[in-house]
């Protein structure tokens, strides 16, 4: 599952991505908070592919700029405690 996530980011940044350098080695305080049964940012990539989701919904495309930058900045925040 991660490998493809890896290939989406590839395809939209144009760029060769190579995964294996990009996830940490496993420390005490990762392996307290990661559930052995889910890949590691899982939740984090849900949650992103939730924001985008709802990015593109009729609703989020009828927002003022204020708003939509609201939006942003909650569900944002949300990815990034997800990735800690």
């Amino acid at each position: 599952m991660i490998d493809q996530q890896w290939l989406a980011v590839e395809r939209l940044s144009g760029q060769s991505i190579d995964a294996s350098n990009h996830y940490p080695a496993p420390d005490a305080t990762m392996s307290a908070r990661a559930d052995a049964t889910e890949p590691l940012f899982e939740p984090a990539f849900d949650a992103l592919h939730h924001v985008v989701s709802r990015l593109r919904s009729a609703e989020v495309l009828r927002m003022d700029h204020d708003d939509f930058e609201r939006l942003i900045e909650v569900e944002g925040r949300d990815v990034l405690r997800l990735l800690l």
